[in-house]
């Protein structure tokens, strides 16, 4: 993953997950300990969700969906949390994360 301004991020592998940062591997820390104190739960890493359904242009080609795969989600009560760590932002993410923002208006959304 190349950000815009040509710096490479590595990316840290931790609890069998390929993270892109070490500031999601610390947060991913503190959710596990809020997951264990019981304070949140239903933890996901990468979840995906559905954007854009797949579909065929006028020639008949077909495209495929789109996903948005922000960094966590998980369960406060009954309310769904879904959390996006980016250490870069480029004009694609922003385009998916307005796309999930408009369909997914149930869910509280954290950008950090």
């Amino acid at each position: 993953f190349i950000s815009p301004r040509n710096k490479t991020v590595k990316s840290t592998l931790f609890d069998g997950f390929s993270f892109d940062s070490e500031k999601e591997v610390h947060r991913y820390k503190e959710l596990i300990k809020l997951r264990k104190d019981k304070k949140i739960r239903l933890l996901g890493v990468y979840p995906k969700f559905l954007v854009f359904n797949e579909f065929k242009d006028n020639k008949g080609k077909l495209h495929k969906p789109i996903y948005y795969e922000p960094s966590f989600a998980y369960q406060i009560k009954n309310k769904e949390i879904i959390e996006d760590i980016k250490e870069y932002k480029n004009e694609a993410h922003e385009i998916k994360k307005k796309l999930f923002l408009s369909k997914y208006t149930d869910v509280e959304y954290i950008e950090i």
